[in-house]
């Protein structure tokens, strides 16, 4: 006989049973989903699992009932093995009880749907699903660490879309363009330490009429690093282009208009103007290529495409780091971070031109020395 307390036990072992309450199973398994199709059909999976493993606990109880009655025999060895094979009996019927509880309760949701779909509409469903999904995971990224996992990366990739949250935003720049004929540009200047008495290097730069500028010093970060925390405040500013210009570089004052006239002249581009390395020899910063070797870009007036384009003073349209994957930019042992860049853009068919005709002043953080 069982005592008082024990079959309080009991009772109390069977009211608990039941791993997934109706609260989790349908706002944590259900209605987790996004479209109702895929709620419907997660459902019935959820449903048909319970239902099959409540046929086969109910086999196997009456197997474990069956060994039970087949031990014969007074020897303690016998009884104890029975005692063991009755614990097991009592754990089987207590795991039924709370898949028949999640059973009651999926099949009530089953039977709540108002629609029951059919396999081709739950088909026709999986694109909406999986967009909303990585659209809001992508979005949980961005405001978790501020950058888009690889996993979300390239699930994005793989239906079709970019790599930032707001996948409509090129449309949106588009519609904004043609509308009012403003655009916005963030004016990036990274620098050692926070420009407390402002940015001489962009201070004479006159602006495009019916351009929306903001301006943004990122200081205290590595050089890539830096550029990449830029590049995610122009997307969360719905930016349409953004100039890079480092704080040693000075551009002519009408640079930016001429680079802005470039790059709406030439479509899917980025766009620089030229200035020298800080060496005598007056070589260009930015590289081309010439009868396949690498070469610096000599100062001619015209337009060239270049291999590497330079960031002293570049202009990017927006729309380019929607299709590059995370990160735009890295320094490694062998590339500094625009020649990376650089080489991530031309694979995903973007040409990079630097007008020689527009010019910048080069000049040593250190003894102020001027290159031009």
């Amino acid at each position: 006989m069982k005592s008082r307390i024990e079959k309080q036990m009991q009772q109390a072992f069977n009211e608990i049973q039941m791993a997934r309450t109706p609260y989790v199973l349908k706002q944590m398994v259900v209605y987790s989903k996004f479209t109702p199709e895929q709620r419907y059909a997660q459902c019935v999976l959820e449903m048909s699992i319970a239902y099959d493993n409540l046929r086969i606990a109910m086999c196997n109880q009456e197997l474990k009932q069956i060994e039970i009655n087949k031990m014969k025999g007074k020897s303690r060895t016998v009884q104890l093995n029975k005692k063991i094979k009755q614990v097991e009996l009592e754990q089987l019927h207590r795991a039924m009880l709370g898949a028949e509880r999640e059973f009651d309760v999926l099949f009530e949701m089953w039977q709540g749907f108002e629609k029951k779909f059919t396999r081709e509409e739950l088909n026709a469903a999986q694109e909406e699903e999986y967009t909303k999904r990585l659209e809001l995971q992508t979005q949980q990224d961005m405001n978790a660490t501020g950058r888009v996992s690889q996993g979300n990366q390239e699930g994005l990739r793989q239906i079709g879309k970019s790599v930032y949250p707001e996948l409509d935003i090129i449309r949106d720049t588009e519609k904004r363009y043609l509308e009012t004929g403003k655009s916005r540009l963030l004016i990036a200047v990274p620098t050692e330490k926070q420009a407390t008495e402002g940015l001489k290097c962009i201070e004479k730069l006159n602006l495009p009429i019916g351009t929306e500028v903001k301006v943004l010093n990122v200081w205290g970060r590595k050089v890539d690093d830096a550029y990449n925390y830029a590049v995610q405040e122009a997307l969360k500013d719905n930016a349409d282009f953004i100039l890079t210009v480092e704080d040693d570089t000075f551009p002519e004052e009408s640079a930016l208009i001429k680079l802005m006239e470039l790059i709406r002249a030439n479509p899917k581009t980025a766009v620089g103007a030229w200035y020298p390395k800080k060496e005598p020899t007056k070589e260009g910063v930015h590289i081309i290529l010439k009868d396949g070797k690498r070469q610096q870009l000599k100062a001619d007036g015209e337009v060239h495409e270049v291999y590497t384009l330079a960031m002293g003073c570049s202009l990017y349209p927006i729309e380019m780091f929607l299709k590059i994957p995370y990160p735009w930019f890295k320094t490694t042992a062998n590339l500094s971070q625009d020649s990376f860049f650089s080489q991530l853009a031309r694979e995903a068919g973007y040409k990079l031109l630097v007008d020689t005709s527009i010019k910048c002043k080069h000049i040593c953080r250190i003894t102020g020395e001027v290159f031009e």
